[in-house]
């Protein structure tokens, strides 16, 4: 794996947070949401919240979501937090931040999916996601995070830290794009639980040198005990 193109636009050093949104009703019963809206669950705000706790402590100064409800929820949680704190914070809502497009799996849940598609279900997990029909497939799904990973370059010349909160299929694509890794499988895998975060560090050391390092993966602040 090489470093990709992209992070030489870096203008300095910044810190670039994406988190999976939090808990939703779809992820309580199993369901594969995709395009599909639902809103987060009591237990989702509460785990937005633990995570807007520790956000208060990184300097955060740009918010970028995807627009669908559980993760707008979720990063309205923490610049509200973030707010309140007495620190300004942009936002933006991107649709290119929106969850894969699951296509003939949306809204069924893995067992039904694996019941009613049998075939393509063993070739997603054995061979390709693209053998989904009507899905988004590897080819857009790359195109598409290579895009968000400029947007992101692009907002450092006047951010220093940004947060960035997408869905736990797409994130898989943000984080293997940045790692400069091969998209023609769904081969290198990270998960994302609910509010999980991942931090990467951009660090320019030179005009034709920077520094890219992966300080957390799927990092979760669990919500206070009987809260």
């Amino acid at each position: 794996m090489s470093l990709p193109d992209f992070f030489s636009a870096a203008p300095d050093t910044h810190r670039i947070f994406f988190m999976r949104h939090g808990e939703s009703e779809g992820n309580v019963g199993g369901i594969l949401q995709g395009r599909s809206d639902y809103p987060l669950t009591p237990l989702g705000k509460l785990q937005a919240e633990a995570a807007a706790g520790w956000f208060l402590d990184q300097n955060i100064d740009l918010v970028l979501s995807s627009p669908q409800t559980r993760a707008r929820t979720t990063a309205d949680i923490v610049r509200h937090a973030i707010r309140t704190s007495g620190h300004a914070t942009a936002y933006t809502a991107l649709d290119g931040l929106s969850e894969v497009d699951l296509g003939c799996f949306t809204g069924l849940t893995m067992a039904e999916a694996q019941r009613r598609h049998p075939e393509i279900h063993r070739r997603v997990q054995y061979e390709t996601w693209d053998a989904v029909p009507d899905a988004e497939h590897s080819e857009s799904l790359r195109e598409r995070a290579i895009e968000i990973w400029k947007t992101i370059i692009d907002r450092l010349s006047e951010h220093r830290n940004v947060l960035v909160v997408s869905h736990g299929g797409f994130l898989q694509w943000l984080i293997k794009t940045g790692m400069g890794a091969d998209h023609s499988r769904w081969s290198l895998r990270f998960h994302s639980s609910n509010c999980g975060i991942h931090e990467c560090n951009v660090m320019r050391r030179s005009n034709d040198h920077v520094v890219v390092e992966w300080r957390r993966i799927n990092m979760v602040v669990a919500p206070p005990e009987g809260a």
